[in-house]
């Protein structure tokens, strides 16, 4: 049972808080230091990324050259899943709980109030993706190691649909919907639909929903809470080679999700 609600927003456009492996550690960080009973809400953005998933062969799936040609990062994450393109276009959430505590529905009605309350209507579809008008802007993951778990995802207002496509490797023997123009028309971006909504909006709406449906008031995350050093090794970890390239992984196909 939830007692207790924390909440970081990483913001201020200090680089440091939009570094990818930064933020991917910070994620990690957070969900190991979570109690028994608590929830916390971590939302970031990051700078220009293709995120792939665990699984994923780095190789296989996107065009390394293209990225550090235009600047872009490219980022691992721990959970699976297919790549996905963030920008300051773009809000992640992550809610980090012991596995007890653990309850998916219940993030998904935070995010679905949080889209109510700005006159949007969303639905899940496959378990992992939110949708609009039949459209993805959302897609999640879990992660769950020894008892502590976190749930994240991608909430697209206005993000480059058309980035996810651009750095994507198309080889010969993947399907076309791997890498062709189906893949920015699946997507849609939330001020789509709500054309006056902001990151800043979408943050304090989501953290009124939290506190709505879990019925405590939210504290701010003090992160003298987290061990420094192992964020930094954890930083560093995210940014390796051997973490980003060194990984040969066997698969038959790659699926691509926002």
């Amino acid at each position: 049972m939830i007692s207790k609600l924390s909440f970081l927003h990483e913001k201020g456009r200090r680089a440091l808080h939009y570094l990818p492996y930064r933020n991917l550690a910070l994620e990690k960080n957070l969900a190991f230091h979570t109690e028994p009973g608590e929830c916390i809400l971590f939302l970031r953005q990051n700078q220009r990324t293709l995120v792939i998933g665990k699984n994923q062969d780095a190789r296989e799936t996107c065009s390394v050259e293209r990225l550090q040609a235009d600047g872009v990062f490219f980022a691992r994450r721990l959970t699976g899943g297919g790549a996905v393109f963030h920008d300051f276009g773009n809000l992640s959430f992550s809610f980090c709980e012991r596995k007890a505590d653990y309850d998916l529905s219940r993030h998904f009605s935070i995010i679905l109030k949080a889209l109510q309350s700005l006159g949007l209507s969303a639905e899940i579809i496959g378990g992992s993706e939110l949708a609009c008008k039949g459209r993805v802007f959302s897609e999640t993951a879990c992660y769950e190691n020894k008892g502590f778990c976190f749930h994240h995802g991608t909430l697209m207002v206005d993000v480059d649909r058309n980035a996810l496509s651009n750095y994507l490797q198309v080889l010969p023997d993947r399907p076309e919907s791997n890498g062709g123009d189906s893949v920015p028309d699946r997507l849609m971006n939330l001020k789509e639909e709500c054309p006056d909504l902001t990151i800043g909006l979408l943050a304090e709406r989501l953290l009124e929903a939290f506190q709505d449906i879990c019925r405590l008031p939210a504290e701010p995350f003090s992160e003298e809470r987290l061990d420094q050093e192992q964020l930094r090794k954890d930083a560093a970890l995210f940014s390796s080679w051997d973490w980003l390239y060194g990984r040969k992984i066997p698969f038959s196909s790659q699926e691509v999700r926002p």
